[in-house]
């Protein structure tokens, strides 16, 4: 079975700050940033919340999309997410 990657993007609870990450693993990305472990942007502003995903096939891909996201200005990503996900609700229980 090919192993899948991930681009992912976590907020806080107010949705003040949108941190994008990407990822082989990404049940265990997201449980070890939950935990409160990661870079300072996560943990200073707890953003633990799973607001949004993508799938790709490398993780050479996954990169190059986050790249781009973290680009975008924060009301762009918003756009993004609400196109899945109008409430912008934690996604955690889903993976």
């Amino acid at each position: 079975m090919k192993k899948k990657s991930y681009t992912y993007i976590l907020t806080n609870t107010t949705a003040s700050i949108f941190y994008v990450g990407a990822t082989e693993e990404l049940k265990k990305q997201i449980s070890a940033h939950r935990n409160g472990n990661g870079p300072e942007l996560i943990t200073d502003h707890n953003c633990k919340y799973l607001v949004y995903y993508e799938e790709y096939e490398t993780i050479t891909k996954a990169n190059r999309r986050k790249e781009e996201l973290q680009d975008w200005e924060k009301s762009w990503k918003i756009e993004l997410i609400r196109t899945i996900n109008p409430p912008l609700r934690d996604l955690w229980s889903e993976l």
